[in-house]
């Protein structure tokens, strides 16, 4: 009997090793974010930075964020965001910029966000310039030449929109540099490791990620 049992827990990690090795499913990652509205109309990166916390275990109001960083009702810059992710989220914080000028600065940041979920850590991403939203999930694929195909992002934007869903068609043109891009990831390796992320999707014909299409990824940008 303990023989016949052996054999089958045998049978059973054989089966497990050729199906994790007979090709990637879908990655589809959803982190269980909790939301929260902002209280005020300028208190979108506070609401994100409270959902953070929350995520991580840690309870704090959006009066004691803005308390914190001294904000009353003007706009919060990313500078003083990254602060409060520092402070209360458990998370080193990391505030990521790029160049308007460089073709690959919204794919690099978006890489570092991705990077973020991979390791179950949310990011905070403006969009359309200036309204922060906290990202908490991507999906993405490859198809039958193996080519990786993003398609689509997780978010809860704290204008009384949680459980968001966004195209990675819609994420290109949504997220942009006004006047730079910028994102705020849990720590600062998280930045070169979407960097190289980037340059590996390039690499294999990706698409949907931003930057240059013709780029060597071997090469710095110009």
């Amino acid at each position: 009997m303990k023989m016949k049992v052996f054999l089958i827990i045998i049978c059973a990690i054989s089966l497990m090793q050729f199906i994790c090795s007979s090709g990637e499913p879908d990655k589809n990652i959803n982190l269980p974010v909790p939301y929260h509205q902002q209280v005020f109309s300028n208190y979108c990166g506070i609401a994100c930075i409270q959902m953070w916390a929350e995520y991580n275990g840690i309870c704090v109001s959006q009066q004691e964020i803005a308390a914190y960083l001294g904000i009353g009702c003007e706009f919060v810059s990313p500078y003083l965001l990254d602060q409060g992710v520092a402070n209360f989220t458990g998370s080193q914080g990391y505030l990521a910029i790029g160049s308007i000028f460089d073709p690959d600065a919204q794919g690099n940041l978006i890489g570092a966000t991705i990077s973020g979920i991979k390791e179950y850590i949310p990011a905070i991403m403006p969009f359309n310039g200036n309204h922060a939203v906290l990202i908490k999930g991507y999906k993405w694929h490859e198809d039958a030449n193996g080519r990786p195909i993003a398609d689509k992002a997780y978010y809860h934007d704290p204008d009384d929109l949680p459980n968001q869903i966004i195209t990675a068609g819609e994420l290109e043109s949504t997220f942009v540099a006004r006047p730079s891009y910028w994102v705020i990831v849990g720590y600062p390796s998280l930045v070169p490791e979407g960097r190289e992320g980037y340059n590996v999707f390039i690499l294999e014909g990706g698409t949907y990620y931003g930057g240059s299409s013709n780029r060597d990824p071997q090469q710095p940008p110009q």
